[in-house]
């Protein structure tokens, strides 16, 4: 993770909540991973994840309420953060905003692979855990091809995103 004046930068497997009043703005580039915002209009509070893989297939499965290190590559410890920092605000987690973004056909090939797979495993995994908490997408960008850079604003909640890069050849 990078700081940067008033600005939160997110490599693979970030995760970060917080005020306006620690960093106005999120941001991450994504690719096959995912990106999930939450921000709460009210409060003015918020955060990313930018998640590598759906599970730590190595870790064993953790009883509720569960308070040891969680790890923001994997996408159900993303989430258990979002929960244990929303639950720590006071808030309910029914009244945020989500987001969703990424999933991208990083690689420029019919049979995207590797990288198509893990994008396909990681947005099927987003999408069934957002109907199985029964959250609302407030707004998302899936599904494309190439790179994307999400910007997140903790003071409005808006989310910016850019197609910044064209799939990458297999040469």
């Amino acid at each position: 993770m990078l700081y940067l004046d008033n600005k939160v930068v997110l490599l693979p497997g970030d995760f970060y909540f917080g005020a306006r009043q620690e960093y106005q703005y999120i941001q991450t580039l994504l690719g096959s991973c995912v990106a999930l915002t939450f921000w709460h209009p009210a409060d003015k509070n918020g955060g990313m994840c930018h998640f590598v893989i759906p599970k730590d297939v190595n870790r064993e499965p953790q009883e509720p309420g569960f308070s040891g290190s969680l790890n923001g590559r994997y996408g159900d410890q993303a989430i258990k953060l979002f929960q244990q920092h929303i639950a720590a605000c006071g808030g309910d987690i029914q009244e945020y905003r989500l987001g969703i973004y990424g999933g991208m056909q990083a690689v420029n090939i019919a049979d995207a692979g590797t990288m198509g797979r893990v994008a396909k495993m990681n947005l099927d995994f987003a999408l069934n855990e957002i109907r199985a908490n029964n959250w609302l997408i407030a707004h998302s960008y899936t599904c494309g091809k190439g790179a994307l850079k999400i910007l997140m604003n903790l003071a409005n909640g808006q989310v910016e995103y850019t197609r910044v890069a064209e799939p990458l050849s297999p040469d």
